[in-house]
């Protein structure tokens, strides 16, 4: 025979739940946080008294929120937001499959994306002509030097770096400088690579609004107001 035949074990075994599908290192890294937690409470401890789901969405939504808003790692386990909100599903789940976890949830909303969803399209659709520039950590490491990780030692840093400092030194202005549409326009007012009206609000120094004809061109007249279709201003 030239091909092997096939192991009748394999054809069984494929028709079972796999394990290979699983992520190694991260199942690893599951494992050590599941340790920090026997540690501290006793092992499967949760299996043998049951958790609350309130108390898991929290705490996953939380680990979630801290990692989005760019901590990468939790201060208190050295670990992961990510791998700590795994395992707090992990642990949730469980509870889940045992039958002893206490559903705590509120009573069922009618669903609402489909709507949203809607409002969404049309917005899209309304400032489709724009060309936005959306700042995430990425582009704020590229162009201004900061780091993607916030150092939760020092709220006002960003992985050691002095925010602030680094902000100012890519700045080609000075703030005593005059900042309408028009200055921004005629001499290249930057941060970085970036024009400064990408980067703030521009408003009337006067009257504090951004549609007021003097936040587009400091000559014109402050109007102190906020309407839209103002003659003058930035905004249609």
């Amino acid at each position: 025979m030239s091909e092997k035949p096939t192991n009748p074990k394999d054809m069984m075994g494929v028709m079972k739940a796999p394990m290979s599908t699983v992520s190694a290192p991260v199942m690893a890294e599951v494992g050590v946080a599941m340790l920090e937690g026997a540690l501290k409470y006793g092992r499967h401890n949760y299996r043998a008294v049951g958790v609350r789901a309130s108390v898991y969405y929290d705490a996953t939504m939380r680990h979630l929120m801290d990692w989005w808003e760019g901590q990468d790692i939790d201060p208190d386990s050295g670990m992961s937001h990510i791998t700590k909100a795994i395992t707090s599903l992990v642990v949730l789940r469980d509870s889940m499959i045992q039958e002893n976890w206490v559903d705590d949830r509120p009573p069922h909303s009618p669903e609402f994306y489909s709507e949203l969803n809607q409002k969404v399209a049309a917005l899209r659709e309304k400032y489709s002509d724009r060309s936005q520039v959306h700042y995430t950590q990425t582009l704020m490491s590229a162009q201004f030097g900061q780091q993607n990780t916030l150092d939760y030692r020092d709220p006002r840093t960003v992985a050691g770096v002095d925010v602030a400092f680094e902000t100012e030194k890519h700045m080609n202005f000075t703030p005593e400088q005059c900042e309408c549409h028009r200055c921004i326009e005629e001499k290249g007012l930057k941060v970085g690579p970036l024009p400064l009206s990408s980067v703030k609000m521009i408003l009337c120094p006067t009257c504090g609004n951004k549609r007021c004809p003097k936040a587009n061109d400091h000559r014109n007249e402050c109007s102190g107001s906020n309407e839209p279709g103002q003659p003058g201003s930035a905004y249609k």
